[in-house]
Parts: C-alpha cells; structure tokens; sequence
C-alpha cells in the first residue's frame, strides 16, 4: 500500500466529495480518484459508496477512517519536530483567526516575523469554523470562547481585548440626549447562531430590554451598519478605533475579552510552531489596555 493513499482518503472522507478533496489537497478530480482507487485494491476492501450526491464511506471505510486519522498525527507530528532548528526554523506553519482578527491586527505584524525568518511559510486560514486543531487541520487556531480541549489539545491565554458599545457620531445626536438610557438605543446585533461570542453575552446581560433593528453575520457588516446610523454595536475598540465616524457610547470600555491560541501538542514543539508562540506573545501584550475615542 502507498501511505500517501490516506492523505486522499482522508481528504474524501471529510469532504465527501473528490472536488473537495482536490481542491483541499491542491491535486485534480481524477487524480483523487485514482488514489482512492488504488487504495481500495491495496486493502481487498471497498472504502466509498458512489451516490450521485457525493462519496459515502462503507463500513470498512469507517473502520479504517480512525487509523488513518491517528496515522496522520504522528506524520504530522514528526515533520513538525523535525522541521527546521531553533536558530533557523523552516516550514509552514497553518494559522487559523477570524476574518477581522487577522486583517486588522495580524497581517500588519507579519512582515516583521518573515523578515526575521526567511525559512519560515505562514498559510493563514479566516474560516475558523472549518478548522479542527485537535484533528491537525492547522497548527495554532485563535478562539474567543475557551475551547475544551483535548488530550492532544494545548490552551494559552494570550491577550484580553477591550470592546465597547459604539455609535456613528450623526447616531449619538439623534438618539444619545443627555440622561438616555442604553437600553433606549435601537441596536444592531450578531445573528442568534453566535450567541456562544462574549459580545453577544454581554449584550443579553445589560442591555436586554434594547430592540435589535438589524441582525448581521460579520463584524465588517456591522462596521459598515453602524457607520450608516442604523444602530449602536458592540466592537472590539481594535476595530472601532480605525473608523473615524465611530465614537464610545456609555462606559468603556464595557468589558474586555480574553483572546485563546489553541495549538496540537504534537506541533507546539516544533521550531517552526515555537517561533510563531513566542512572536504571537511578544506581540499583543500592549492590547490588555484600550485607547479609543469617546
């Protein structure tokens, strides 16, 4: 049997399509094809049922999927020890953020790291929801909940984030007279599938009698909403403090929020995953504090 015929069989077995595999693995349709293919004469098993609407495993095919998957944590495990030394770390390094996480505060911090390590890859991930860290999807993963974890689950607590309840500045005029209450403020929220975030959390605690006007997915639509006047929001000042239409309504901040790095213990060793640590620590210290406009 090749190895490498898990990697094609996992890639089917999580997407259950071989278009979805192909284009996890960067590789082609057919070539997937023929990897599962190869795989199956190699076993004397059938792995997949083809249905018209994907790739359903059969029950040697579920058998097989925990091996594979354990198979693939210890490969994984031993290119992420071995790649590279302390003092010239090489490889890829898979960071998973939120989409605004990223591009406000991350993507203008990387020059500096790659500079300093030309041997080093990043591949950074905003679709945080499809990652698994625990499966090895990526090597550190940014949460806002504290996640469970696992046993091959490690959890640092990075930095704490200020947000505050903001406003359009045209908003504050009409609805922000002196002696309103918060609770008086038409709002603009998160939609009910992130009720688990701080923010929205917080919202339920203290502001539970305000009447949500509009519903949004992103923190960008809510940015672009509360820019129009249509509501005050809940931001992370890291956010709110590059909109110069925003400014503070109430107290500030309103509370802050812890910011986890999830990482594999099987990577978190590794030179290439350290360099990152210890460049994500030395970085966002300075976010404990808050320094927006009121």
């Amino acid at each position: 049997m090749d190895w490498d015929d898990l990697r094609f069989f996992l890639a089917v077995a999580r997407s259950g399509t071989l278009a979805g595999a192909a284009s996890a693995l960067s590789s082609s349709s057919a070539t997937v094809g023929r990897r599962i293919q190869s795989l199956e004469r190699a076993l004397g098993a059938t792995c997949f049922v083809r249905l018209p609407t994907g790739y359903e495993l059969t029950e040697a095919g579920r058998a097989l999927l925990a091996d594979a998957g354990r198979t693939e944590e210890t490969v994984r495990g031993l290119i992420g020890r071995h790649g590279g030394t302390n003092a010239n770390p090489l490889g890829e390094v898979r960071l998973a953020a939120p989409p605004e996480f990223a591009e406000y505060l991350l993507i203008p911090l990387l020059p500096a790291l790659l500079d300093s390590h030309p041997g080093l890859r990043l591949e950074l991930i905003t679709g945080v929801e499809l990652t698994n860290v625990n499966r090895m999807d990526v090597d550190l993963a940014f949460r806002s909940v504290r996640p469970e974890g696992g046993s091959h689950v490690r959890v640092r607590r990075l930095a704490d984030f200020p947000f505050s309840l903001y406003g359009s500045r045209g908003f504050a005029e009409r609805h922000c007279p002196t002696g309103t209450s918060l609770e008086q403020l038409p709002l603009i929220s998160r939609s009910p599938a992130l009720e688990r975030l701080p923010a929205q959390q917080w919202v339920r605690r203290n502001l539970s009698e305000a009447e949500t006007v509009l519903r949004v997915t992103t923190l960008r639509e809510a940015v672009a909403a509360c820019r129009l006047g249509i509501g005050a929001v809940v931001l992370p000042d890291f956010i709110a403090e590059r909109e110069p239409d925003l400014i503070r309504l109430g107290y500030s901040p309103a509370f802050h929020v812890p910011k986890w790095l999830v990482m594999h213990s099987g990577a978190a060793d590794a030179a290439r995953v350290r360099v990152v640590i210890d460049w994500l620590a030395e970085a966002f210290p300075f976010r404990s504090g808050s320094r927006g406009r009121s």
